[in-house]
């Protein structure tokens, strides 16, 4: 009689990165619950400050071509304030929330007692 194989305690996880992967720079984040009530949306953000929609040059000719000359104080046009851009958008369920919340804990105290890992 044969005994039966004992059950594996052990399991291995590869990260693999997808076509879509980048790292991003996160300032905040911005969302609640799924509109299913089954999860979370998280957005990331990043902030920065806006760039003009539009700006006028001087220009000189030069030759049969021209060269750009300065920036014609005030001419730009654009937003006022913070940019705040959307990076990435997540969904997840309230177990995967839990766990991300508990792995952010444990790394925000390593951080906080200057260790990393």
């Amino acid at each position: 009689m044969t005994e039966s194989p004992e059950p594996q305690k052990r399991i291995r996880y590869y990260y693999l990165k997808s076509q879509g992967f980048r790292g991003i720079h996160v300032d905040g984040a911005i969302g609640g619950l799924a509109p299913n009530g089954r999860g979370l949306v998280i957005g990331l953000f990043s902030e920065r400050g806006p760039y003009p929609q539009q700006v006028e040059f001087d220009i000189r000719p030069e030759g049969a071509a021209f060269k750009l000359g300065d920036e014609v104080p005030g001419s730009a046009v654009g937003k006022q304030g913070i940019v705040r851009e959307l990076e990435v958008e997540a969904f997840m369920d309230l177990q995967t929330a839990r766990a991300i919340q508990g792995w952010l804990a444990q790394h925000i105290v390593a951080l906080e007692k200057g260790v990393s890992g």
